[in-house]
């Protein structure tokens, strides 16, 4: 989970391009959010407020490919599984 995450962060870090036009209109919206606050929108708060948004987007994705692989993998545990205790039954028998 925890190097999912990191290679998620990773990617989603690439769109936070300071020079990205969506970039710019998303702090606008940080600092306008701490200024309803009455929080002084300094650049450590917005970033801090940049991170764990990050930092949630980053779990959910992580999370997500961990459920497909759970799901893929249990795909093809459970015809094993049943094609090995047909084999063990008829070994026995």
């Amino acid at each position: 989970m925890t190097i999912e995450t990191s290679n998620a962060m990773q990617k989603l870090a690439e769109n936070y391009d300071p020079l990205n036009e969506t970039f710019i209109h998303h702090q606008q919206l940080i600092t306008a959010s701490l200024q309803q606050s009455t929080l002084a929108p300094t650049p450590e708060r917005s970033a801090l407020l940049l991170m764990s948004q990050l930092k949630t987007q980053a779990l959910s994705v992580a999370g997500v490919n961990n459920y497909q692989w759970l799901i893929a993998t249990t795909l093809v545990i459970i015809p094993s599984m049943v094609l090995t205790m047909k084999w063990a039954n008829r070994a026995t028998t």
